[in-house]
């Protein structure tokens, strides 16, 4: 069965796929239990919901409830999520690169425009929240 988790935006794909991911398997998730809770969410296949498509997990359901935008975890990454974000914002080709974000070398005239982009905490957060919503199954249409 193919598992697939669908995201509101493109934003939520890059946060899921930069720094969430990492998160569940070996990171703030790392011990949560059931112990192998991450399989499934690590495995699915993420992308961004096209019009009338259902958002959400298809193919599994989360074994237990992720609340993605704790203050304890965006203390930590929060920067990093921020940053990943504004980078894809202003060169979509790094969104091929996801896989290897940690490997992102921007030149300092890219690094100057990707701090023009406007992405705040309380965007990444407004983000985290509804990603959080839409994994635990509440909600279902973009």
């Amino acid at each position: 069965m193919i598992k697939e988790i669908r995201f509101s935006n493109r934003n939520q794909v890059v946060l899921y796929e930069c720094e969430i991911k990492g998160q569940l398997s070996d990171g703030f998730w790392e011990n949560a239990e059931p112990l192998d809770h991450w399989e499934n969410m690590c495995e699915a296949t993420v992308r961004e919901a096209t019009s009338n498509e259902k958002l959400g997990c298809l193919g599994f359901r989360p074994s237990i409830e992720y609340a993605f935008a704790d203050p304890d975890l965006i203390e930590v990454v929060g920067d990093r999520m921020i940053e990943s974000v504004k980078t894809v914002i202003c060169f979509p080709e790094y969104y091929t690169r996801m896989g290897s974000h940690w490997s992102w070398k921007l030149t300092d005239i890219e690094q100057a425009q990707v701090d023009k982009i406007e992405y705040t905490e309380e965007d990444l957060v407004n983000d985290l929240r509804e990603m959080s919503d839409i994994v635990n199954g509440n909600m279902v249409e973009v």
